[in-house]
């Protein structure tokens, strides 16, 4: 792009809002000490500003408005999150060698949105449109641990009963709440064989720019490949996509 196409009260005004948006609130004179475009234009461009609604001003102190915030959500909310998720699935499935996927909260069953198959030639994947059991699946304790929260589980589950799949599967609501306090200090959930014998799922959460939880991304392996000790470094691994993709969704 050539320079001279660049209009500069434009730039200039771009800067401060990121500049406000890293910040809670700020005076015209903490900006200036954070750019170094002349106070007096400051000046100007945060009046013309605070006058289409795009900052706030209070008390001498300015912040971003809730026109950005607006305009942000809508962009948001054309953004496919399927779209935007495939290729990060892709990476983690090539790194780790296992198939990974992407759910979300329907009708208290995670709901897989997305696969992407393992290299392997024997490999454990659900299809997209599948329903699986949030007490068992990974991204389904995912979902319980930040969306409806351990406290919640009693009322949530309030005549349902847990179904037992395995010999690993977490049935009475006490234990699941534990578990899902576990799950929401360490930032992901283990499948240990719980939802199908043999096999091992993690999942980690993916949230948008205003903390909820939208989404969990997992990875499935046998446990012949995903073995017990290998726990901490895959969290690691999926913690850090599902970090991208929030990113991405502005968290």
């Amino acid at each position: 792009m050539k320079n001279n196409y660049i209009v500069p009260s434009l730039k200039n005004s771009f800067l401060i809002l990121e500049i406000l948006a890293n910040n809670n609130e700020l005076t015209l004179q903490e900006i200036s000490q954070k750019t170094s475009i002349p106070k007096t234009t400051i000046f100007r461009i945060l009046f013309t500003l605070e006058h289409e609604g795009v900052i706030e001003k209070e008390n001498d102190k300015y912040r971003i408005g809730f026109r950005v915030i607006k305009l942000g959500m809508a962009a948001l909310s054309k953004m496919e999150l399927r779209n935007l998720v495939i290729p990060f699935l892709y990476d983690l499935s090539i790194k780790l060698g296992e198939t990974s996927h992407l759910a979300v909260l329907s009708d208290k069953k995670s709901l897989i949105l997305e696969v992407c198959d393992s290299p392997h030639p024997v490999k454990i994947s659900s299809r997209p449109g599948t329903l699986v059991s949030l007490h068992c699946s990974a991204t389904g304790k995912i979902l319980l641990a930040f969306n409806i929260g351990s406290e919640n589980i009693d009322d949530y589950f309030q005549g349902i009963n847990l179904e037992k799949r395995t010999e690993n599967t977490i049935t009475v609501i006490g234990e699941l709440k534990k578990e899902l306090e576990t799950i929401h200090d360490q930032g992901y959930a283990v499948d240990n064989e719980e939802y199908y014998e043999n096999v091992r799922c993690l999942a980690a959460p993916v949230k948008d720019a205003f903390g909820k939880t939208v989404a969990a991304i997992g990875i499935t392996a046998t446990t012949i490949r995903f073995k017990q000790e290998m726990i901490p470094s895959t969290s690691k691994e999926v913690i850090r996509v599902a970090s991208e993709i929030s990113k991405k969704l502005g968290a």
